[in-house]
């Protein structure tokens, strides 16, 4: 089992691995695997041996009883990781998956836990939502997606702020984030995949005639249905389809059912100095629908 977290101290420059020996819980050691531990050190940069980055840190410890209780078998190797979102620490991760899964391949049992330890201090409703944006895009194994929430994240005060000389540039617009496509009748839709790119979409692309869906009371996607001023003529099915699609990119797209918002552009609006990605939406209705993910 390798167990990761954040190193918040801020001496670590990479990735450092406890490499032996066994950390205490009230349930007993849970030993350190010190042979998968000199296989990820083998991988070498930013991967180091560096005990002395785990001891001013609690995320790992704390889910270490829950571990010793669920797989009273496992041996661990506790990573602390400060390697940030860069390229350096991409290419770290796929090389770690790449040998976990070598690993596992051969018959071993591996498992990863992933601590964000992000989260832990503010109040309940902000630690939630920051939960939500980071496992959403955790799930989605998406490196630059998982960067740019984590920007999003810093600029709305919910996250610490790192040094100017460590905060990684913004490369793309918001419109890089939107997706696109096309209804069974031939309408266009457009939807984002962060806050910065819904913002873009309910505020720049939604008119006043299109029709905007997002799913109900989750988190998710904004989405909109291009209608060229006639959105009476837009049929049920294409509603549908596009309330579908919604419900694919939302919190809900493993559910069998999700309850969906279809509302007329015009009842979509940002208050002042809201957030990126906050609406607020005065006129809907709701239809329940199957999440789909277009190919």
């Amino acid at each position: 089992m390798v167990t990761t977290s954040s190193a918040g101290t801020g001496r670590l420059d990479g990735v450092g691995v406890w490499d032996a020996g066994g950390w205490l819980t009230p349930f007993g050691t849970v030993p350190v695997d010190d042979d998968l531990a000199m296989a990820i050190l083998g991988l070498g940069r930013p991967f180091t041996t560096d005990r002395a980055a785990h001891r001013g840190e609690h995320s790992l410890e704390v889910q270490l009883p829950f571990v010793r209780v669920v797989a009273p078998d496992a041996r661990l190797v506790p990573l602390a990781i400060a390697a940030g979102t860069s390229w350096t620490a991409q290419a770290a991760g796929d090389r770690l998956g790449r040998l976990l899964a070598a690993r596992r391949a051969g018959g071993e049992r591996m498992a990863l836990v992933i601590s964000t330890d992000a989260a832990h201090y503010p109040e309940d409703r902000i630690a939630r939502a920051v939960n939500e944006r980071l496992t959403a895009a955790l799930e989605a194994g998406d490196a630059a997606e998982l960067a740019q929430v984590r920007l999003e994240l810093e600029e709305g005060g919910l996250l610490p702020t790192p040094s100017a000389r460590r905060r990684p540039a913004r490369t793309e617009g918001p419109e890089a984030g939107v997706r696109r496509g096309e209804t069974p009748g031939g309408y266009s839709i457009a939807w984002g995949k962060n806050n910065r790119s819904n913002d873009h979409v309910s505020r720049q692309l939604t008119a006043e005639g299109d029709w905007w869906f997002h799913a109900h009371d989750l988190p998710g996607c904004h989405l909109v249905l291009k209608t060229s001023g006639r959105p009476s003529a837009v049929p049920e099915t294409d509603l549908l389809y596009a309330a579908a699609v919604a419900a694919g990119y939302s919190r809900g797209k493993g559910s069998d059912k999700v309850e969906v918002i279809i509302a007329p552009g015009k009842a979509v609006r940002k208050p002042k100095g809201a957030r990126p990605g906050l609406v607020v939406v005065e006129r809907f209705r709701t239809v329940v629908v199957r999440p789909l993910r277009p190919q």
